[in-house]
């Protein structure tokens, strides 16, 4: 699980550790392989993957680092609540549709991390 405070760049994916694994073995001894080395690559590929939570976090727990893209919760008067998706930047959620919300007004809720991009697999 990751802490209110984390971020995407901080999370590893064990295809990425096995890949960088790999090429640190491959470059260091010129393409040579001992038994232990392949057990290495095998262990690494069988770390578990971090995942992003998917939570919403009040504004008034926790708040993203800056430059952070992510989505909001804003409450719009009697519209009632809309997600908005955006960057955070000093205080300030700049949506996507060019709306700017300060932190300070009480119709910011609550933001989460954005979800990764699908990927092909």
């Amino acid at each position: 699980m990751v802490t209110n405070g984390g971020r995407m760049s901080d999370l590893i994916r064990r295809e990425d550790v096995a890949e960088a694994l790999y090429q640190a073995i491959r470059t260091k001894l010129i393409g040579t392989f001992t038994d232990s080395m392949s057990l290495a690559i095998a262990m690494a590929n069988n770390l578990p993957s971090v995942k992003l939570e998917m939570k919403w976090i009040p504004v008034t727990e926790a708040l993203p680092e800056d430059g952070e893209r992510v989505l909001t919760t804003i409450e719009v008067g009697s519209r009632g609540k809309k997600v908005r998706s955006g960057t955070y930047s000093k205080s300030l959620f700049q949506c996507d549709n060019g709306d700017v919300w300060v932190v300070t007004d009480k119709e910011v809720l609550a933001w989460m991390h954005c979800p990764e991009p699908w990927r092909d697999e």
